[in-house]
């Protein structure tokens, strides 16, 4: 459940890896196809946690998954899963000894932390013991879990998919280098992390009607405007972080399966696709034609 919370609230940084469906009908979906010459893929951006009335996902996702040979994810499900890589993270989101939280934050801040973390009956003296990144997800599972969101997304579901059919999978990304992305958010600015997390999390069911709509029609457009735009402009370092730096790093693989001949679904989250900096405004610069399935 840690790793699968990653990022699910307004136009925060928290908002980029997640963004939940509706379960609503519209014209276009969050999953393109991609093509140079013969080859060709199919790049779908995906949530990674549901709502019962998010289900069943936009049908593009079960078009593309058909007439795919293989599945991509942006890291290991499996193994990012397992008892040993979950300990691992929560190892990694814990302060070591002689070091908490309550150190970086001013005296205000602490008591909303405090309020916050009460109104769900969590304990604040655990969250102290948590780096800013822990308490970010340990809020925004609360969160969720009082909203009811707490089903598997688009990733998981066709990570065991292809398992169960024996399609092969990859990924994108080593787990060490997922975790990592995930542990060291808030580092060196704990208190403007923690004060924006409070103000987030505490909008996440107001603000996820636009979010869902704009998902579930692909509207990138709409996404960049109420998730990257505001985190582009105020926090770069966690923006290119994120986004930027692992899209870099992902489209060199992304044009390597283009260049032979069977044809693969590569899952990301919708936050990769989006503006700028964005995996499809990168291929289609390189050439590649980019068509959004309805």
């Amino acid at each position: 459940m840690v790793v699968g919370v990653v990022g699910m609230v307004r136009r925060c940084w928290i908002g980029l890896l997640l963004l939940l469906g509706s379960g609503a009908v519209l014209a276009d979906s969050p999953v393109w196809l991609v093509e140079r010459a013969e080859n060709k893929l199919y790049l779908a951006g995906t949530v990674h946690l549901l709502s019962a009335s998010d289900l069943p996902l936009p049908a593009a996702f079960d078009r593309a998954y058909r007439q795919s040979e293989r599945v991509y994810l942006e890291t290991d499900l499996g193994l990012l899963q397992s008892q040993a890589t979950q300990q691992r993270l929560m190892q990694s989101l814990y302060y070591p000894p002689g070091e908490q939280l309550d150190q970086y934050l001013p005296e205000k801040l602490q008591q909303r932390l405090r309020r916050r973390l009460e109104h769900y009956g969590a304990s604040y003296e655990r969250a102290l013991a948590m780096k800013p990144a822990g308490v970010m997800l340990m809020l925004l599972q609360l969160e969720l879990q009082r909203l009811g969101i707490q089903h598997q997304g688009a990733d998981m579901i066709y990570y065991q998919r292809a398992r169960q059919q024996g399609k092969p999978l990859g990924g994108l990304e080593s787990v060490d280098q997922h975790l990592y992305f995930i542990s060291s958010l808030g580092e060196g600015r704990e208190a403007e992390f923690i004060d924006r997390t409070l103000n987030d999390v505490a909008q996440v069911g107001q603000q996820m009607p636009a979010l869902v709509a704009a998902w579930r029609q692909g509207d990138l457009q709409r996404l960049q405007h109420l998730v990257i735009d505001e985190m582009r402009e105020q926090y770069p370092d966690i923006h290119r972080q994120l986004l930027t730096d692992r899209n870099r790093h992902w489209l060199p693989q992304i044009e390597q399966l283009l260049e032979d001949a069977p044809v693969e679904m590569v899952l990301v989250g919708i936050g990769h696709l989006v503006g700028a900096g964005g995996l499809l405004q990168m291929l289609s610069e390189r050439g590649y034609k980019i068509s959004q399935l309805p």
